[in-house]
């Protein structure tokens, strides 16, 4: 690392001195274009004679066959020399554009033939690794005609063999847009050996040099609106971009000035935003932009594509001062290294401007090139790597040169290393692995399997006891890939095992949530769709269902009686594990938006009292569970995500009720809030379904923190066990806030969990056969929940029932379904007494019942029912409309002398004069 310091440092000492056009040996042959045998061997004779300047490389064949040759340039080429930015010029990708093809040829020679007398030619190869390709489609060259100022007919030579206009051949970023739907291009072998180029090298800078007209053009070339001329296509780095097209425009011998160039064409200062003076999907030089590091806009130099030999020392002239600065400006903004703390390179640091969103990285060697156009006003820069603190700076730029910062990282955790797209089978293999290599806090199961490809819905349990529900301890679970082609979720599950797992021994953190929660992760819901998925989907729908073509996310039982269809096997999957396991909070996890969304999905009926309030009681509670999640994201909270595929979508601090987005009927979010004691949200994770597997990192860097903290919500709240004051275990307890309508049950151990906002809270304990048990509790804004256990006494007597104390409590959803369940309540036989009832108002296949009284075999039990009939009768008209009413639905079993409905004509008989009589 010295060495490659002290190398930097040398670097910064050489002048950059501008000599004269005309040097005495420049030795160049201006009479002839090359042709790809003739440049292959030119190419050869120069690493011949310069064998420490410069080296030939190929990136790949043609359609034809011939090679994609380029020039490499350097002080010390053979070797790795970090500290350089590397600078790549493309020409000839319109094989009939060729003045640039010719100028990367005397580009070449006129350097290395210089370099030993002129120091500006010594300075940027030392300071630089240059890359110079003549040609990007030989095949094209090769077939188009000397003289010819506009393409042959059918844009033959323009085109590659294949006839693919290669700078239409790239992905764009508004692809998704215009295809309606992430639409695969097909790439040309010239494009596809481009693009492994520009992503697995760490170019900085670049220019594509064509012809037809005479300005430097800068990104974007494509906009979100379509082919239309003067819509500006702004970058992040605008200015910079601007800055690079001024200076070989103002350098360029004509380029500069302003006037109608080439019969049609009007460039102020010869330049013009790509996609202001017309739109181009697919270009090269957003690509270069959008999937690396690398600045690149695209020169046209003569309004003739293809002119006369003649013509050629005489473009070299006006182009060669433009070609030099051009290549200098590398050497502009902040540049240094990155090590940790025992001075060892880091790679994929991110380094990130403050006011800029466009990050770059650094390379295997730490260093990094952060291009900027120098300012009055310093900058903020922060770097950032997975497992290490984030370290920000401020740097003041130079507006004409650079400036060193080398920075040091400390190690925080151990993060990911792959990234990577698993199908169901290596998923399977991935967690297999985890939980064979930890044994002791991991736990594999499944809780169903698919609909048609009989796939296992796996899930990894994360744990310090696996397998054991241990009394206090919440239970938390997320579900991912619920919409197949909707995956980021999916990853990112794999990537939180991994962290968990890695860092257990060594993270004071990690070990305090794993010993401290249950955690469930589920990456798949919906395996079989996500097998016929595609990478690269951005808003489409191959893979979203289930095998049997049923969307998950609409076939959960919906609360206002909608028609769900038949409950799917991962949908009953899902519904029979929530019995099973005492969860408390959860995320499903999707995508195709960037948004915290919460309940209600689903707004109520027309003509209901509530059609246009989709809040549920918890409303303050999940709005708050949201922004945890939205502001710990990298970008979450900024509340306007998908620009591009959704310009006018927006969601305020990054969250929304999800039937305000819009509405859905049978969600998993809303059956797990109305059925379960869980509370659960739903996160879309990024505006693309499918994203590349490239993207994958930046979604685990943006996501990380907010994973990790939305879990540790778990603990908000109360908890406690409920008991008997005998210290018998009751489970099956409700546990009522006053003042919210949402109870939750005390579990299998007796053990409950009510997350709640900080505040003051009346909390009721009821348990048939049990004094209720009212205390106020402050719950304090900490990470550990506030405990409050009940002890409850029996009743004895009628006696202790006082009609006018006795209040009525909406069961939760989980007790109405265990009322009937002989299993967990064996004292219930055909004989036993009992009575309940359902709001006439709901359908039957909604969630109809509540309980009244839940009575033994005893005389005791007849008087506490009596009792507490009588409560409802004299309290019915204050009560809320959800108590129901006592009428022909009502079913009674074993009442014995009439008695129920002896009470109920007594009440009416004692109503009857009441103007306002609702019985």
């Amino acid at each position: 690392m010295l060495i490659i310091k002290v190398l930097l440092s040398v670097c910064l000492l050489l002048p950059h001195t501008t000599l004269s056009l005309s040097l005495p040996n420049d030795d160049i042959n201006f009479d002839h274009y090359h042709h790809q045998d003739e440049m292959k061997q030119l190419f050869n004779d120069l690493e011949t004679r310069y064998p420490n300047l410069t080296r030939v490389n190929s990136i790949g064949k043609s359609a034809d066959g011939l090679d994609l040759l380029y020039l490499e340039l350097s002080t010390d080429v053979s070797a790795d020399t970090p500290g350089k930015p590397r600078v790549k010029l493309v020409a000839n990708m319109h094989g009939d554009e060729t003045i640039g093809r010719e100028l990367m040829i005397y580009l070449a020679q006129h350097l290395l033939n210089t370099y030993n007398s002129d120091t500006r030619s010594q300075a940027i190869l030392t300071n630089n690794r240059l890359f110079l390709m003549p040609s990007l489609n030989p095949d094209g060259f090769e077939v188009s005609q000397e003289g010819r100022c506009t393409s042959l007919p059918g844009y033959k030579g323009r085109e590659t063999h294949n006839a693919i206009d290669l700078n239409r051949n790239f992905p764009d970023q508004f692809d998704a847009i215009r295809k309606g739907g992430g639409e695969k291009r097909v790439f040309a072998k010239e494009t596809q050996a481009m693009m492994e180029w520009i992503t697995n090298t760490k170019f900085t800078m670049s220019a594509n040099f064509h012809g037809g007209s005479e300005v430097a053009s800068y990104p974007f070339d494509s906009s979100p609106d379509g082919p239309r001329s003067g819509a500006i296509s702004k970058a992040p780095d605008d200015e910079f971009f601007k800055l690079m097209a001024h200076t070989y425009a103002n350098a360029h011998k004509t380029m500069h000035v302003t006037e109608l160039k080439c019969g049609d064409s009007y460039f102020v200062g010869g330049v013009t935003n790509g996609a202001q003076w017309y739109d181009v999907p697919g270009g090269m030089q957003d690509f270069n932009y959008i999937e690396s590091d690398c600045m690149e806009i695209t020169m046209e130099l003569t309004c003739c594509k293809y002119p006369n030999a003649s013509e050629l020392h005489n473009e070299w002239l006006k182009n060669k001062e433009a070609l030099l600065q051009f290549v200098e400006l590398a050497s502009r903004g902040v540049r240094g290294f990155v090590t940790d703390t025992n001075g060892e390179p880091l790679q994929d640091v991110m380094v990130e401007v403050e006011g800029i969103d466009k990050s770059v990285s650094t390379d295997t060697s730490g260093d990094y090139y952060r291009l900027l156009t120098g300012d009055d006003s310093p900058y903020n820069i922060l770097f950032s790597k997975p497992g290490y603190e984030s370290l920000k700076v401020v740097v003041k730029v130079p507006t004409d040169g650079f400036v060193v910062k080398d920075v040091s990282l400390s190690q925080s955790t151990i993060e990911p290393i792959e990234f990577l797209h698993h199908n169901h089978s290596s998923m399977i293999a991935k967690m297999e692995d985890l939980a064979r290599r930890f044994p002791d806090i991991t736990r594999l199961y499944s809780v169903g399997k698919s609909a048609v490809g009989g796939r296992d819905l796996w899930v990894l349990e994360i744990s310090d006891n696996p397998g054991v529900h241990e009394v206090g301890e919440p239970e938390f679970k997320y579900v991912a890939n619920m919409h197949g082609n909707e995956v980021v979720g999916r990853e990112l599950l794999i990537n939180l095992m991994d962290y968990l797992l890695e860092n257990y021994k060594t993270s004071a953190d990690v070990r305090k949530m794993v010993d401290n929660t249950r955690i469930h992760l589920m990456p798949s819901m919906n395996p079989d769709g996500r097998e016929i998925a595609g990478e690269g989907d951005a808003t489409g729908l191959q893979g979203r269902t289930n095998g049997k073509s049923v969307d998950l996310n609409r076939n959960f039982p919906d609360h206002y009686g909608k028609h769900s269809g038949t409950p799917q096997p991962e949908t009953k999957a899902i519904m029979e594990w929530l019995k099973e396991y005492p969860f408390v909070l959860s995320a499903n996890l999707h995508g195709g938006s960037l948004v915290a969304n919460y309940p209600y999905d689903e707004y109520a009926p027309y003509n209901s009292k509530k059609r246009n309030d989709p809040t549920c009681p918890d409303d303050d509670l999940f709005k708050q569970l949201a922004h945890v999640y939205s502001n710990s994201h990298a970008t979450m909270h900024n509340g306007h995500p998908c620009v591009k595929l959704y310009p006018r979508e927006h969601f305020d601090e990054g969250i929304t009720n999800g039937a305000e987005w819009y509405s859905v009927s049978g969600s998993m979010q809303d059956w797990n809030y109305l059925h379960t004691n869980c509370f659960e949200i739903t996160l879309e994770l990024g505006c693309i379904k499918f994203p590349y597997q490239r993207e994958l990192p930046r979604y685990w860097r943006d996501n990380k923190l907010a994973l990790l903290n939305y879990i540790d919500q778990v603990h908000r709240g109360i908890s406690g066990v409920v008991r008997s004051a005998d210290d018998k275990i009751l489970n099956g307890a409700i546990i009522q806030v006053e003042g919210v309508d949402h109870n939750v049950t005390s579990a299998q151990d007796g053990d409950y969990w009510r997350l709640l906002l900080p505040g003051t809270y009346d909390v009721v304990a009821h348990m048939t056969g049990y004094k209720s048990k009212r205390v106020q509790v402050e719950v304090a804004d900490q990470s550990s929940p506030t405990i409050v256990d009940f002890h409850l006494s029996p009743l004895s007597s009628a006696a202790d029932v006082d009609d006018e104390e006795v209040e009525l409590i909406t069961p939760s959803p989980l007790q109405m379904d265990e009322v009937i369940d002989e299993d967990r309540y064996p004292h219930m036989s055909d004989d036993s007494n009992y009575v309940w009832t359902r709001d006439p108002t709901k359908k039957s296949n909604s969630f109809p019942f509540y309980v009244i009284a839940l009575v033994g075999f005893s005389i005791i039990g007849v008087m506490l029912l009596l009792a507490g009939l009588r409560a409802l009768f004299k309290h019915f008209r204050s009560k809320s409309a959800e108590y129901g009413r006592l009428n022909d639905q009502t079913i009674y079993q074993d009442d014995e002398n009439n008695a129920v409905e002896n009470l109920k004509t007594e009440y009416h008989d004692e109503q009857s004069d009441d103007d306002n009589d609702d019985e």
